[in-house]
């Protein structure tokens, strides 16, 4: 009686999923490849649905640059996997190229056949995570999480949020970014963004265009070296993070 008793609770999934002594640890946290240039890795990920627009449009689509954190933000009307392959195309690879690879989550728009065939005509290696475990995507989470809480906001009582997307894509990449302590659009373009309220004339502005370039590029090869060993700092921390939860 007694050892049929034990071989029971032994085998009893409800006790074993509410006792830490049988708990079967989670998988350790495998962080994405760190890009090592812009351009290089692309995440694009997917809000809502939201209040439909006049435009007829109750999705958001996210596209930002692993290096740079460089965001574009478009309008969408549907989730179909053509409707995201044409609007990463139109709005992202007609402006900056295709990317070597593709971060996305497990949603079925991603993993079509269209999709897949897509990102292969492309030339492009797509890479899946967790949906469920988005934090494990440091690299995109913190301008994932400040386009969610604007969109939230601008989007709760009215239905033409769609008209703040572009204020809102220039907000983010003209913010310091606190993983590479610049702006996306500085590490996109190698100047900072001319705004009216910021502008100043710059005495030490090179007079031509081959003195801008030969100051241009050794500064932007010193920033980018500083932007790696920051992301790689940053994909430490949240690697050590996520390893002391999972013990948890």
């Amino acid at each position: 009686m007694y050892k049929d008793t034990k071989n029971f609770v032994r085998s009893c999934i409800v006790c074993l999923s509410r006792k830490n002594a049988f708990k079967i640890p989670p998988a350790p946290h495998q962080p994405v490849e760190q890009s090592q240039e812009p351009g290089e890795t692309c995440h694009i990920d997917i809000f809502g649905p939201l209040k439909t627009t006049p435009k007829g449009n109750s999705y958001v689509l996210s596209m930002i640059d692993a290096f740079t954190k460089y965001i574009h933000i478009v309008p969408l009307p549907d989730i179909k996997s053509c409707t995201i392959s044409k609007a990463f195309f139109d709005n992202y690879i007609v402006h900056r190229g295709c990317p070597h690879k593709l971060v996305v989550d497990n949603a079925t728009y991603f993993k079509s056949s269209e999709f897949v065939e897509f990102c292969r005509v492309m030339g492009i290696h797509k890479r899946h995570i967790s949906s469920y475990s988005a934090h494990a995507n440091g690299r995109v989470e913190k301008p994932n999480q400040s386009l969610a809480n604007i969109l939230a906001s601008i989007s709760q009582n009215t239905n033409d949020w769609e008209e703040q997307l572009p204020h809102t894509m220039l907000a983010l990449n003209s913010a310091i970014h606190e993983a590479t302590y610049t702006s996306p659009f500085f590490l996109e373009h190698g100047r900072d963004i001319r705004l009216s309220y910021t502008y100043e004339k710059n005495s030490d502005t090179p007079q031509n265009k081959y003195e801008y370039v030969e100051k241009l590029l050794p500064s932007l090869e010193q920033i980018f070296n500083k932007v790696l060993k920051n992301l790689k700092e940053q994909e430490y921390e949240i690697h050590v993070d996520l390893s002391y939860r999972s013990t948890c």
